[in-house]
C-alpha cells in the first residue's frame, strides 16, 4: 500500500479487515505501531482482538514500554520492540512471538 501524501486521502483500513477475513491462514501474527497516521494502534489492538482473539502481538513505539503498555488495558500483548530498532531484533522477536503461541 502506497504511503499517504499530505494531498491523498487515508489508506483504507477497511480493505486490509476484508483481505484479513477472506484470508485468515495467510496472517500468523501482527506487529503493530502504537502510533500511526489516520488509525490509533490501541483501537487496532481491539479490532485484532475482536476479529482474532488468540492472534500473538507485537507492539513497537518510539515510547518507552512501559508508557506503551500503560495504554493497553487488560490486554495481551506478546512482545515488545522500542524504535528504533535493527532488522536482526525484529527478527528475534517475531521468531519468540511465533514460538510463544504455538
Amino acid at each position: 500500500m502506497p504511503s499517504p501524501t499530505a494531498d491523498s486521502s487515508p489508506p483504507r483500513v477497511d480493505e486490509a479487515d476484508s483481505l484479513a477475513a477472506d484470508l485468515p491462514d495467510l496472517f500468523v501474527a501482527t506487529v503493530l505501531d502504537l502510533t500511526m497516521p489516520y488509525v490509533d494502534g490501541v483501537e487496532v489492538y481491539g479490532e485484532i482482538r475482536k476479529q482474532r482473539p488468540g492472534m500473538p502481538v507485537l507492539l513497537m513505539s518510539g515510547f518507552n514500554e512501559q508508557d506503551a503498555m500503560d495504554q493497553f488495558t487488560e490486554a495481551n500483548i506478546g512482545g515488545f520492540l522500542q524504535k528504533p530498532f535493527g532488522i536482526e531484533e525484529l527478527r528475534a522477536m517475531v521468531r519468540q512471538l511465533l514460538t510463544q503461541s504455538r
